[in-house]
């Protein structure tokens, strides 16, 4: 594993949760930090995915409603 060190701004209560990492079944600090890292990595794709997906619904309804594109797809595809 690559180490980074780096120096944040956290609240007390964010120290707080770092320093009693083992109530929470953690070993150290670290792997409390690279856990927490990858749920929000996991979050954040996820988020992005159902962005996509709600902007391809979107279009999809603008170009179902659209009357000139209907009108294109009929002629590139008479049913």
């Amino acid at each position: 594993m690559m180490q980074l060190s780096a120096n944040f701004t956290v609240s007390k209560e964010e120290i707080n949760l770092l320093q009693n990492h083992s109530l929470f079944g953690f070993e150290s600090a670290d792997e409390l930090f690279s856990y927490a890292l990858n749920l929000l990595r996991t979050e954040i794709e996820e988020r992005k995915k159902q962005q996509i997906i709600d902007s391809a619904a979107l279009y999809a309804e603008l170009y179902q409603e659209d009357e000139e594109t209907n009108e294109w797809f009929h002629l590139k595809n008479p049913i």
